[in-house]
């Protein structure tokens, strides 16, 4: 995995794992990232000091508006308290 001789295996477990979190699956189409969060995975290195503030609380509601209408859709029978 490495030919470095002070490197470890398990020094390499975070770049797998984000690897394998951002990778798109072949049954579903899409990144377990993305099917959790339902955001589109960023690696750390577009990340940059000039990136344009985003509006976390925005996107969180929309999030779970979007996770609360994929309830209902898969499980209609399920009731939602309303925000």
């Amino acid at each position: 995995m490495t030919t470095q001789e002070d490197s470890h295996w398990s020094d390499h477990v975070p770049a797998a794992l984000m690897m394998l979190r951002f990778t798109a699956t072949p049954t579903i189409k899409f990144p377990p990232f993305t099917v959790i969060t339902g955001r589109t995975p960023v690696p750390p290195a577009y990340l940059s000091d000039t990136a344009v503030p985003v509006d976390s609380e925005k996107q969180s509601e929309d999030y779970i508006s979007w996770v609360l209408k994929r309830i209902q859709l898969l499980s209609p029978g399920v009731l939602i308290p309303q925000q």
